[in-house]
């Protein structure tokens, strides 16, 4: 590679980088002199050389986020060149198409949800994300997220008995634990799920409130309102001593807590306490789970 080549994707590589930046944090700060090199770029064949066709993609999916050409020729480079980089930099280009995809799936493309599972299955063929041959716990849980939403249940049953073996065996046990939950409260198994996470306490934050979360709702899926008072009141305290918890996500929390709450003091006969509940939810700010409670009110109403 000569130096003007090594240039022109170095500084591509870093204008993606700024951009990524924009995409994430609304900045308007922008690199000079970058025009000129766009312009050559275009009017240059470098079709030999993926790695600067990797960041032109990743540049135009950025910076014309509507057009979704731009995204699958990303998607094939990274398909037939992905695995020939170094590490570092191969992590590097798929977050930036991670990146891109969760912008699609935040903006109701849930047909980017396929995508975004076809990009982990080609990251954990090339081992990309694993760490010294083993797979971080971060996106064990994120492939199991993704696929459960696209209810492949079977792949994912599969998946947690053969790559569980790859994690820490420190964080293996609650690894296994807190996605076998997942697994049977999508498939409607809730006593499977307490068996699960009712006697298990995750040492991680992130772990331990959304097991919470999945265990107050799977005490509503059974209707076991003793049990369930009991764990908004202890929830709700936790919530209220946990420094590492910002205003900010502890009212997310607090929100549903509420609204849980008077969601199960409502008879499933009472269709008029029912209707105004849910026109307070849909009218709330975002909240935990409020996809699933807001359907949990339309379901009672429609019976």
């Amino acid at each position: 590679m000569n130096l003007d080549t090594y240039y022109l994707i170095e500084k591509l590589r870093l204008y993606c980088q700024l951009l990524n930046v924009k995409f994430q944090k609304k900045t308007e700060e922008d690199i000079l002199l970058m025009s000129p090199i766009i312009e050559h770029i275009r009017n240059h064949d470098y079709a030999h050389i993926p790695q600067l066709n990797i960041y032109y993609q990743i540049f135009n999916s950025y910076r014309d986020k509507d057009n979704l050409d731009h995204y699958y020729k990303l998607r094939k480079l990274l398909k037939e060149h992905g695995g020939n980089f170094n590490k570092l930099e191969a992590t590097e280009m798929y977050n930036f198409a991670i990146n891109y995809i969760a912008l699609k799936i935040n903006q109701g493309h849930d047909d980017f949800l396929l995508e975004y599972f076809t990009l982990y299955e080609d990251l954990l063929n090339k081992k990309v994300i694993f760490d010294n041959e083993e797979l971080p716990t971060k996106h064990f849980f994120n492939v199991i997220t993704i696929a459960l939403r696209l209810k492949k249940y079977d792949w994912v049953d599969n998946f947690i008995e053969h790559y569980s073996t790859l994690i820490n065996i420190r964080e293996r046990e609650h690894a296994i634990s807190f996605t076998m939950a997942q697994l049977n409260f999508y498939k409607k198994d809730y006593n499977k799920v307490l068996e699960y996470l009712r006697f298990t306490e995750y040492n991680d934050l992130w772990r331990k409130l959304n097991s919470k979360v999945m265990l107050i709702n799977t005490y509503v899926e059974l209707n076991e309102s003793e049990p369930l008072f009991s764990l908004l009141d202890s929830f709700r305290t936790f919530l209220g001593r946990n420094a590492q918890i910002t205003k900010e996500n502890r009212d997310v929390y607090l929100s549903m807590i509420k609204f849980v709450r008077k969601y199960i003091s409502i008879h499933p006969t009472e269709k008029k306490k029912l209707k105004d509940l849910l026109e307070k939810v849909e009218s709330s700010d975002s909240f935990i789970n409020k996809n699933w409670l807001t359907e949990k009110i339309k379901s009672n109403l429609n019976n």
